[in-house]
């Protein structure tokens, strides 16, 4: 172990760090992807939502913003995702989407699909209500996910999804068809997981590594 002295890196020291860390990393470059997806872990910071407000108004791909992106434009303002230059997919859970809408989160469950629709046609974005079946709008049109399990209630899995559905998405997919295939996909391989493994042992892990047999059963 003394080798590794000095070595150890501590969360405390990171988190403040990490969405600088993030936009650092990428540099320039994030603005040549296809497919760019955001948020996830990144801290619904100032310094953040500064960053996606420049991203936005800059790229020119298809953003997938999830997690501390939705957080933060629902802390600081959404005025960038009407500004934006990109064609966007949001993809909050019913508590981020009812934070995103300025609503409750008892009237996301009770009406996810009208919420969801006129969401889209207001800020021009295809919306993932990821919840025990998801809802896919763009504009007037809606799809409804029924795949799924228990099993995908885990910490991880929304992360998971949304990088899963960036890299759909980059194939050359539409949003809209790239967020169905993407949530049928891996609520199959959430479904795979919990059929070898039980509803409560899968982590997000567990549910990606299913994710070729999910495509395979097709």
């Amino acid at each position: 172990m003394k080798d590794f002295e000095g070595a150890v890196i501590r969360a405390e020291e990171i988190k403040p760090l990490f969405p600088a860390a993030i936009v650092s990393e990428c540099g320039e470059a994030i603005y040549a992807a296809d497919c760019a997806a955001l948020g996830m872990g990144a801290g619904a910071t100032e310094e953040y939502y500064a960053f996606c407000t420049e991203f936005l108004g800059r790229y020119a791909g298809i953003a997938v913003l999830d997690a501390d992106a939705l957080n933060a434009l629902s802390v600081y303002g959404k005025e960038p995702l009407k500004r934006r230059r990109c064609r966007a997919v949001v993809t909050p859970h019913p508590k981020e989407f009812a934070r995103l809408a300025g609503t409750s989160v008892s009237a996301v469950l009770a009406s996810p699909v009208e919420l969801a629709r006129a969401f889209s046609l207001e800020y021009g974005v295809t919306v993932v209500l990821k919840s025990h079946f998801t809802v896919i709008a763009e504009g007037e049109r809606v799809a409804v996910n029924t795949t799924g399990s228990p099993a995908l209630a885990k910490g991880g899995s929304g992360d998971a999804l949304a990088g899963f559905l960036a890299g759909t998405i980059a194939r050359g997919l539409s949003s809209f068809d790239a967020a169905r295939a993407a949530c049928y996909l891996f609520g199959r391989a959430g479904e795979i997981a919990a059929r070898e493994m039980g509803e409560y042992a899968p982590d997000a892990t567990d549910v990606i590594a299913r994710l070729p047999a999910a495509i395979m059963s097709l």
